[in-house]
């Protein structure tokens, strides 16, 4: 029938192509972090993107519980994930791509979606680790977009063991 069973994959590269298309950013929204993690996974799979090349980027933020290597590539999505400079725009849950890498993975300039802004994106310290204040942007928890406006996206529910909790 028309409703032929896709992989996760292949309904990430479904939405990165209707995002595409549109010229905005499709989001997926997910129960958990991890489901959010699969998702962001198969974004980077979508673009060429393996485990073993994430494995040698740089820490993402740790309040973001995602463990994905950030790699300064251009055209990769991210998502901020602390309040750094509000007046350009660097703040928490701002959507941002890559447009060019600086010095590896470690420093380089993002253009914020929502303003068109150029803002640098660099290591930071807290508590002992040092890592970039961001984390990719292909999928976020439910909880996280709470308040955000989003263009276009889907929602996965990525929690097989337990009952979503109520407000989902």
């Amino acid at each position: 029938g028309p409703y032929q069973e896709m992989s996760l994959q292949e309904c990430v590269a479904k939405g990165m192509q209707m995002g595409k298309e549109k010229d905005e950013v499709f989001t997926w929204l997910t129960a958990t972090n991890r489901g959010a993690g699969e998702i962001c996974t198969a974004a980077l799979l979508n673009k060429g993107i393996t485990q073993a090349d994430t494995d040698l980027g740089y820490h993402c933020d740790p309040t973001s519980k995602s463990t994905i290597g950030i790699l300064a590539i251009a055209g990769i999505i991210l998502r901020l994930t602390r309040n750094l400079d509000k007046c350009r725009g660097f703040v928490n849950g701002a959507l941002c791509i890559v447009i060019e890498k600086l010095n590896g993975n470690v420093y380089f300039i993002v253009k914020l979606l929502s303003s068109g802004n150029y803002v640098l994106v660099h290591p930071m310290e807290e508590g002992g680790e040092r890592f970039l204040p961001c984390c990719y942007g292909y999928a976020t928890t439910i909880r996280r977009a709470q308040g955000a406006s989003l263009s276009m996206g889907c929602i996965y529910f990525d929690q097989k063991h337990f009952c979503a909790g109520r407000g989902y």
